[in-house]
């Protein structure tokens, strides 16, 4: 099912929110220490639909998403979700068929209008629309954009192999990207723009 584009615009500058997917989460599985007080403390000042008064019936949101930034001609791609047709050890996102494409699309970019692709950070959730598979291989998703990685995290990732599921997402949504010739591994320290619309700052995922 597609799901509803958002779209802001400021100036020369728009943002489109495009989701890949939204599911609830049973809140003691983020929060196992929050209890029915608590929620009545919350309720006091916030409102969710999705909340109860205990814990066991309450669902913390998720929503997957990118977001495409236009401006001045240029769209950049920020954070590319999970993935089609991906391997992964977490039961929750292996083998995912979301409409992700069809929303991006629906927001009036193709794919091969994205410029630029901005991975804040290479958690296998912020990766995995880099790549589509083609013919039985992992081929970028976006034929004309340049991949920003950070240095530091493109370093970690490549070296290291016992968190399988980050090491899945290194193998078919990063490295597919860097042998394209199309990766650009930049030290986040410099601080040195990478677009117009953008600068690069020292951050440690999330």
């Amino acid at each position: 099912m597609q799901i509803q584009t958002l779209a802001q615009t400021l100036g020369r500058l728009t943002v489109r929110k495009v989701v890949e997917m939204e599911s609830g989460l049973p809140l003691p599985a983020m929060f196992p220490a929050v209890n029915s007080a608590d929620l009545a403390t919350m309720a006091r000042w916030w409102r969710d639909p999705d909340f109860s008064t205990e814990p066991a019936g309450s669902l913390l949101m998720l929503s997957m998403h990118s977001y495409v930034i236009s401006l001045d001609g240029a769209n950049v791609l920020i954070d590319a979700c999970n993935g089609n047709c991906k391997q992964r050890s977490l039961p929750f996102i292996n083998m995912l068929d979301t409409p992700y494409m069809a929303n991006l699309e629906a927001a009036g970019v193709s794919p091969e209008e994205i410029d630029l692709v901005l991975c804040t950070h290479l958690h296998f959730d912020h990766v995995g629309w880099n790549t589509r598979l083609e013919n039985g291989r992992w081929v970028p998703t976006f034929p004309n954009a340049r991949y920003i990685f950070g240095k530091r995290d493109y370093e970690h990732w490549a070296s290291q192999h016992e968190d399988a599921l980050h090491h899945e997402a290194f193998m078919d949504s990063v490295l597919p990207v860097v042998e394209a010739g199309l990766a650009e591994i930049i030290d986040v320290e410099s601080e040195t723009p990478v677009c117009s619309a953008t600068s690069s700052v020292t951050g440690q995922r999330h």
